[in-house]
């Protein structure tokens, strides 16, 4: 990502596409960034909900990118050398890989002539592919608990625009609307934070449905049976018509307000292009939020939402039982 003023578009691009094409590692900058590296990494271990996330992930993922950490881990980033980062400069960084978003003051045609020469000569290295292994095509389900004594809480497809709606009834609606919120968190008290969404994790990869809440320990139990109400409810019971105008109605009328910057436009066309959702892409979205009806919002849900396959990750003060952990001094008593 590049931001530059419009009189230093040149400049910028040349060194931009220097560092592109021809990287240079410097062995004390590797090691200043490993050393931040390594601090990330020792404080993403002591979070709750990331060792939480991390568990659900490898247990979906296996094998797959997305079941690991994108920090990595401690013995990977200690053994890294200059020479593996050229190696995955090598392999990852391809020219007919490269998809380029440019948003700004100028003219669409003469920055195109003007990227294609700085792009220039690079051509791509068959001498080896960059292949990931496959994730499996069905998880294990389950329920995976991290018992922490020190945590403080517990925690393109057809049906994609019908699945937007559902999320926003279920759980990322606007201001604590959707059912998750307003049943768990306001009503019963249970939590601050609490999401559940299947469109966000939409890509070139398969994605999961994936739920959060942040609780107390002794109400972990209550909460799971909470959710997995919910997640029943939307597949059984059909939405009310008010929630589904409601979820398309802010969906569509927020639209404007995600390309107000270059930064967020330009984020725009790079999805849309990785996906091939054609430069219409807005115009139609906003056409088959409106087309969605009640009964495709719950044909969604029994389709893609299937409780009996749930993955349930959880760290806490809590054991294997579910139930909160006694305190050192409650031992004894």
């Amino acid at each position: 990502k590049l931001k530059m003023l419009t009189p230093d578009a040149d400049t910028g691009l040349k060194i931009l596409f220097d560092c592109l094409r021809n990287p240079a590692f410097p062995k004390d900058r590797l090691e200043q960034v490993r050393a931040q590296q390594l601090s990330e990494i020792a404080d993403v271990e002591t979070q709750p909900q990331n060792r939480a996330s991390m568990a659900l992930r490898a247990a979906i993922y296996g094998d797959h990118p997305f079941g690991r950490s994108a920090q990595g881990t401690k013995e990977i980033v200690k053994a890294l050398t200059v020479e593996d980062l050229k190696s995955f400069h090598k392999e990852a960084f391809r020219p007919e890989a490269m998809t380029i978003a440019a948003v700004g003051d100028f003219d669409a045609e003469a920055m195109a002539k003007k990227l294609e020469g700085y792009i220039g000569d690079w051509k791509a290295d068959p001498a080896k592919e960059y292949k990931l292994a496959a994730p499996p095509k069905d998880g294990k389900p389950g329920e995976i608990i991290l018992s922490d004594p020190t945590a403080a809480q517990t925690r393109a497809d057809p049906d994609y625009h019908a699945l937007v709606v559902m999320d926003n009834v279920l759980g990322v609606g606007p201001g604590f609307t959707d059912r998750l919120s307003s049943t768990l968190r306001d009503r019963q008290g249970l939590a601050y934070t609490v999401r559940a969404s299947i469109s966000d994790s939409a890509g070139t990869q398969p994605g999961t449905f994936t739920g959060y809440i942040g609780t107390f320990p002794d109400k972990f139990i209550w909460v799971r049976e909470g959710f997995l109400k919910e997640f029943n409810r939307i597949r059984d019971e059909a939405a009310t018509k008010t929630e589904v105008e409601d979820a398309k109605k802010y969906l569509t009328g927020s639209l404007a307000f995600t390309l107000t910057s270059n930064e967020s436009i330009a984020g725009t066309l790079l999805a849309i292009e990785r996906h091939k959702l054609g430069l219409d892409y807005l115009a139609k979205y906003k056409a088959k939020i409106e087309a969605v009806t009640v009964e495709d919002v719950q044909k969604a849900a029994k389709k893609h939402l299937d409780p009996k396959k749930l993955t349930i990750a959880v760290c806490g003060p809590i054991g294997t039982d579910g139930l909160p952990l006694k305190k050192t001094d409650d031992k004894d008593k």
